[in-house]
């Protein structure tokens, strides 16, 4: 449970940083140089916001289809985790996927029930999600399929129901950092 409040912890803090990165142009460099290209987005070790247009986290959301538009992988400790999320401003709703890996050095491929203490995920949408029910994540149930994984990727497929009875369908990952 503390893993999972800290990985909610990290992809608040994600999301509050893509929120807050428009600073405008950038003007000046630490030599003194004058430019007009963007101001650059400093993101700590261990944090890779993709751009790599292989990775990928999809699935269906009660039937409705939902690819993520942005991948994150970030590792904290022994816990390798991607991120798919949809972060939103205003009204509109942040969506994540959140896939945990404990002791991912030593993690093979195979097929993963969940719950499980080698593996954690879970889908939040800001709109349908409270707080009370935060607490109440770690009742999903379902299964995970690693079919690919190298020291710096990963790939694969999973399915489960929420708590709240949310069914996650066809989804599929892969990443690498």
């Amino acid at each position: 449970m503390k893993r999972f409040f800290l990985s909610i912890l990290i992809i608040s803090g994600v999301t509050i940083a893509f929120n807050s990165c428009n600073n405008g142009a950038y003007n000046a460099d630490p030599s003194g140089n004058v430019s007009m290209a963007p101001n650059p987005i400093w993101v700590a070790p261990g944090i890779n916001v993709s751009s790599n247009s292989t990775d990928y986290f999809n699935a269906k959301i009660n039937g409705v289809p939902y690819n993520a538009p942005t991948i994150i992988t970030a590792t904290y400790d022994t816990i390798q985790y991607v991120y798919g999320l949809t972060v939103g401003s205003g009204n509109t709703s942040h969506k994540i996927f959140t896939l945990g890996i404990i002791n991912f050095n030593s993690f093979d491929t195979g097929t993963y029930n969940i719950p499980n203490s080698k593996i954690i995920i879970e889908y939040f949408d800001s709109t349908v999600t409270s707080a009370t029910a935060l607490e109440n994540m770690q009742t999903i149930t379902g299964s995970i399929v690693v079919s690919h994984k190298t020291s710096n990727s990963i790939s694969g497929t999973f399915i489960f129901s929420r708590y709240d009875s949310m069914q996650i369908t066809g989804g599929t990952f892969g990443a690498s950092w």
